[in-house]
């Protein structure tokens, strides 16, 4: 009887299983914020794509709508037949060009970023929701501007180790010989007097062409050690020329394609007092019969 009251009294709990079926995202997650160690809510789809629940919005910087940009501007420089027009020319459309290739890149890196797939097998809750997508979008801008830089810098640099001449000779100067010298074509290394700088040893010579426009050994080597408002031009490249990044995530679109169909925890339950004065009145009407039974015994055997 000691053993019973023991084992079924107020110093012992039942484990109680409890089922709630298609829960609404408000019962999970109060649910998740009672910490209950066993709890379950699996997903019925398990492989979630991005575009279901998030949306990313990178604003480029204000120079890529500006006049510079316009084929209209760089028309009009052209027509004023200024000895810096080519020059500044060529800057805006390079300036022109890289916001649209950074405008293109960004779009193909979105598309394949909405066509990942968030994989939960169990529901998450709506703060483990916001702190995996505010990981994904740093990881996500961190490596489309690595991807960017690294293959722009590929195609940059195979120009300055080939040393090839550019339309302004701004790296290499030709000298044409006479018969003496066989009509030979010679180039020759320029030299920015300004700075002592040769393009034949470095790539980051350069002349003030205009206020914060440069010219280099290259045409981009002047755009990149050029500036606007006094942020350089390589620096805005570098990030794609995106000045902010916004985002947009949506919760409940997320809970309505996890679908979790049931939630499942257990708990330890009280004793029923019923249960337990019932198996103790047994166990003693047990141990009567038993006793009445064993004294009659004794009696027909003396």
């Amino acid at each position: 009887m000691i053993i019973a009251l023991l084992y079924y009294g107020p110093f012992s709990r039942e484990m109680k299983s409890i089922k709630l079926k298609n829960p609404s995202i408000d019962l999970v997650n109060d649910l998740h914020r009672k910490n209950l160690s066993s709890l379950s809510c699996p997903c019925s789809k398990v492989a979630i794509p991005y575009s279901k629940f998030l949306s990313i919005k990178p604003e480029l910087n204000s120079i890529c709508f500006s006049e510079f940009v316009s084929p209209l501007y760089q028309s009009n420089l052209f027509k004023q037949n200024h000895s810096k027009s080519l020059e500044l020319i060529t800057h805006y459309r390079i300036l022109s060009s890289l916001c649209s290739l950074s405008d293109q890149f960004l779009l193909n890196a979105e598309n394949v970023f909405y066509n990942r797939e968030l994989i939960t097998i169990e529901t998450l809750t709506n703060d483990l929701f916001s702190i995996q997508i505010k990981s994904f979008m740093e990881n996500f801008i961190r490596q489309t501007k690595s991807d960017y830089y690294r293959r722009f810098l590929f195609i940059i640099n195979s120009f300055s180790v080939n040393q090839l001449l550019n339309l302004f000779r701004n790296n290499w100067k030709i000298d044409f010989t006479d018969k003496n010298e066989k009509y030979l074509i010679k180039t020759i290394p320029n030299r920015f007097l300004s700075t002592n700088c040769t393009c034949a040893i470095s790539s980051n010579c350069q002349e003030q062409l205009i206020d914060q426009i440069k010219i280099g050994c290259l045409p981009y080597d002047g755009f990149r050690l050029s500036k606007y408002e006094n942020i350089s031009f390589e620096l805005l490249n570098k990030h794609l020329f995106v000045q902010k990044w916004f985002n947009q995530t949506n919760y409940t679109n997320y809970f309505s394609t996890c679908q979790p169909l049931e939630c499942q925890y257990t708990i330890k339950d009280k004793n029923n007092l019923f249960l337990m004065f019932t198996t103790l009145l047994g166990l003693y009407g047990g141990e009567k019969f038993y006793l009445r039974k064993r004294k009659r015994f004794d009696s027909i055997v003396i």
